[in-house]
């Protein structure tokens, strides 16, 4: 898997979802629109910064 730190700043719904592995679909409603990862909408598209998605997938892994 792609380390974060080389992804790009801003990131589509496309980059996110290739990231995770999951339908762009999936990224729209489970997560942005439930607001469990911060986005914004520019036009017709979403953009999540590096720094939402970071804070995502921190919240989302398992404690140990």
């Amino acid at each position: 898997m792609t380390n974060l730190a080389s992804l790009p700043e801003v990131l589509t719904v496309a980059e996110v979802a290739a990231y995770l592995r999951l339908n762009r679909q999936t990224v729209v409603r489970k997560m942005i629109l439930s607001g469990k990862l911060r986005a914004t909408r520019v036009g017709p598209q979403w953009r999540i910064t590096r720094a939402a998605l970071e804070e995502f997938l921190g919240k989302e892994a398992p404690s140990a």
